[in-house]
């Protein structure tokens, strides 16, 4: 009994085992894959067949065409595939005809399929032709292109120029209006108008130009100054302040009396007349108008008298300014303290040049 209950535990085991190994099995997955290389998919062979009869339906499995061969050299009939031959001869002419632009003939061995059966000199010849033609095309693209105004090249194609706008380089003009492509231009809508400019020293607004456009978002350099701003010297008014002295007996009860002209390159500009304090080291000064605006050049002094003829009179400093800005260095146009001779009965009339 011993032994027969070891020999049914043997086998209980045994069936274990196996039950393990079925159960392994259950679990196993296989994967099917399939891969047409023509014609519709998941068909019984005879439709499959059929459906290769539509080139749409063929799949390119490779391209490098030098290294292919023609379907004509799979035929035994010599024949047929001489008429293969020339059917696909007769398309790849036709179809480089159109890409050259003009009629291409072959060697009558390559147009008879005669020795020349891969066709591959005839490839090589025409489409060495073609790309010299399609260079010669794109050359000459390149010049229509370039002869079009706001166009450039860009990647072999024929681009419209963009321009940015301002150090921020937002978008500006385009095409015509954008002279190089990538350069700063902006739309007249995007322009500073002058008003906004604060002019440097020694400048100011120019009359007339407060609603021209400058050249970006903001105004500044030297264009914009230019277009906005002119030199504290040039204008249509003036202030003219002198510092006077005399010399003689006479001198503190006497009244002194000067003419004073304010001229450009032209000898053109305004006078005046000035009526000195008696007291010596004062100052004095007045406006001067002229009827447009003028760079002075030149400043004359007649001196009419006044005193007796054994004083003099001297100028001890003369500073001239533009009157249409606020009297400060920034609009004072000239200073002199020096170059003048007394005035007096024998000398009456002196000028010197204003730089």
């Amino acid at each position: 009994m011993e032994g027969s209950d070891k020999k049914e535990d043997s086998q209980s085991q045994k069936a274990t085992s196996s039950t393990k190994r079925a159960s392994n099995h259950s679990d196993i997955i296989s994967e099917v894959s399939q891969e047409w290389k023509g014609g519709s998919s998941g068909l019984a062979a005879d439709v499959w067949r059929t459906s290769l009869q539509s080139s749409q339906t063929w799949k390119v499995i490779d391209r490098y065409i030098d290294s292919c061969w023609g379907i004509w050299r799979w035929s035994d009939d010599t024949e047929d595939g001489k008429k293969l031959c020339k059917g696909w001869n007769q398309v790849f002419v036709r179809e480089m005809q159109q890409q050259l632009g003009k009629n291409v003939e072959l060697p009558s061995e390559w147009s008879d399929c005669d020795g020349a059966s891969y066709l591959t000199a005839a490839q090589e010849t025409l489409s060495g032709r073609h790309e010299e033609a399609q260079k010669l095309y794109k050359e000459q693209k390149e010049r229509e292109c370039l002869k079009l105004p706001g166009r450039h090249i860009k990647n072999g194609e024929c681009a419209v120029n963009k321009c940015y706008c301002g150090e921020k380089a937002i978008p500006g003009e385009v095409g015509e209006k954008c002279p190089k492509d990538g350069t700063n231009k902006c739309r007249l809508d995007q322009l500073a108008k002058c008003s906004t400019m604060s002019c440097p020293p020694k400048y100011w607004a120019k009359q007339g130009a407060s609603n021209k456009l400058c050249t970006s978002t903001q105004c500044s350099g030297e264009k914009d100054k230019a277009t906005c701003c002119q030199s504290v010297k040039l204008t249509d008014a003036f202030t003219l302040r002198i510092k006077h002295c005399k010399r003689g007996v006479h001198s503190s009860v006497c009244q002194d009396k000067i003419d004073v002209e304010i001229k450009d390159r032209y000898n053109r500009g305004p006078t005046g007349t000035m009526t000195q304090t008696p007291k010596h080291g004062a100052w004095k000064e007045m406006d001067m108008y002229n009827g447009a605006m003028l760079q002075m050049s030149q400043i004359c002094i007649y001196y009419k008298g006044g005193c007796p003829l054994t004083d003099t009179w001297c100028i001890g400093q003369i500073e001239v300014y533009n009157k249409r800005l606020p009297q400060s260095p920034n609009s004072l146009i000239a200073s002199r303290s020096g170059g003048w001779n007394d005035f007096w009965n024998k000398r009456k009339y002196q000028c010197i040049t204003i730089s």
